[in-house]
């Protein structure tokens, strides 16, 4: 996170922000900014800094500060999107958008896949269980033309359940 310093003039009631020259000593009733942002929110802080040094050790402060803040955790838990669910929807789109034998071998291939993966939710599958059902799919003689991916019906169905 960048925090920026600032003097801000004001000129006929306007006010104006312009760098501070390191080399340049300001008078004593400058008015020294910081500028920075929290959250996606810009923000402008008057600094209480009677000169430069102070102004930028209030700086490289503000600066350690928010740097070290621990981020505020999300309000509401992830949903966590049961295998199950997701197959189910997977296969009511495919349904609704593919031809009928497309809809077969997506729902063969998808309830192979349950056969060797028993975890609960998509978000605990990882690569080792689609290694495992290539696996288990070449043991049994219905491997995949191309070894070098999963399945197709698998593979759609966890990006698709991600993306949501």
């Amino acid at each position: 996170m960048i925090v920026s310093l600032w003097i801000r003039e004001t000129v006929g009631g306007k006010r104006a922000y312009i760098r501070p020259n390191k080399k340049k000593l300001y008078p004593s009733d400058t008015v020294f900014c910081l500028r920075y942002s929290i959250d996606g929110k810009r923000r402008w802080e008057t600094l209480d800094a009677i000169n430069l040094n102070a102004a930028l050790a209030a700086r490289a402060t503000k600066e350690a500060a928010l740097l070290s803040a621990v981020p505020a955790a999300a309000s509401a838990p992830a949903k966590r999107v049961n295998v199950d669910d997701a197959m189910a929807t997977y296969l009511s789109t495919i349904v609704a958008t593919r031809a009928h034998k497309t809809w077969l071998a997506y729902n063969l291939i998808l309830n192979e896949f349950r056969k060797t993966c028993a975890k609960e939710n998509i978000d605990q599958i990882d690569k080792a269980d689609l290694t495992a059902f290539v696996v288990a799919q070449k043991k049994g003689g219905q491997d995949d033309r191309n070894g070098r991916q999963p399945p197709s019906g698998s593979r759609n169905l966890l990006t698709g359940a991600r993306n949501r």
